[in-house]
């Protein structure tokens, strides 16, 4: 059942978008695509790590260490696309905007909480590592 989910949640979506960036660079011929590709490539590997150590997190077995490898690998550099090309961050020097891009929609402060915000909930994967549980009354998810 582990296996199903991780291929049809974890892997599939990861997997299409790979493509489609590799696609985009062969007519495009635009290296940015090659990048993006190689940010999908990242969450690839992460399901398939987890499906060598059968979806347990909670051991010392050399495949653990793989998972947290390759996950802390994949949120930065999936977090690194995000303020660099996605949000056009750390491009500026201008006073007051530093490290923002020039042009800005809303105050610079909302920039810096987004980037926080973004970076403790891209590593919010580490909670289920020391098996943090949300109790409901109905049911008990173990993350």
């Amino acid at each position: 059942m582990l296996g199903v989910y991780l291929i049809i949640c974890g892997f599939a979506p990861f997997w299409f978008r790979f493509w489609q960036c590799i696609n985009k660079y062969y007519y495009s011929k635009n290296r940015a695509h090659l990048l993006n590709a190689g940010k999908y490539f990242s969450k690839l590997v992460v399901p398939l790590v987890l499906l060598l150590n059968n979806g347990d997190k909670h051991t010392g077995d050399p495949n653990f260490m793989y998972y947290c490898f390759f996950q802390t690998l994949a949120t930065l550099y999936c977090a690194g696309w995000d303020y660099y090309m996605d949000w056009g961050l750390l491009r500026s020097s201008e006073p007051g905007k530093y490290g923002l891009r020039p042009t800005l929609s809303y105050d610079p402060k909302f920039y810096y909480t987004a980037c926080i915000v973004n970076f403790v909930l891209r590593f919010f994967w580490v909670i289920q590592i020391f098996g943090f549980h949300w109790k409901n009354r109905n049911f008990d998810i173990a993350y």
